[in-house]
């Protein structure tokens, strides 16, 4: 890689708590970065917004086609997916599968 282009990455989960941390700290780094989620991320380069009114496919496609519209013939330094939200507890807790789907 030439020393005038920039590093690239991709943020899945990029408008989040630990995403935006993600997008804000490859920024600084002057990485161009590419945020994916279901809200655009504005400190990102570019956004990949997802349609929660698709269906899994329908998402894999469209995130498919967004990204590589947005690269074209470019590849990415890094993908990171950072996407999803955390609850404390145990995995033998009777409510762990309801805990699950809630994050689905």
């Amino acid at each position: 890689m030439a020393a005038t282009e920039a590093h690239k990455v991709l943020v899945y989960g990029g408008k989040g708590a630990l995403g935006s941390a993600c997008v804000q700290y490859f920024r600084a780094k002057n990485w161009w970065v590419a945020s994916i989620d279901l809200n655009a991320n504005e400190e990102a380069n570019a956004n990949v917004t997802v349609k929660m009114t698709e269906s899994f496919t329908e998402q894999a496609n469209q995130v498919t086609a967004d990204v590589g519209e947005l690269l074209g013939a470019d590849k990415v330094d890094a993908i990171l997916c950072v996407a999803g939200g955390w609850a404390g507890g145990s995995a033998k807790a009777k409510s762990y599968s309801c805990e699950l789907i809630i994050y689905w």
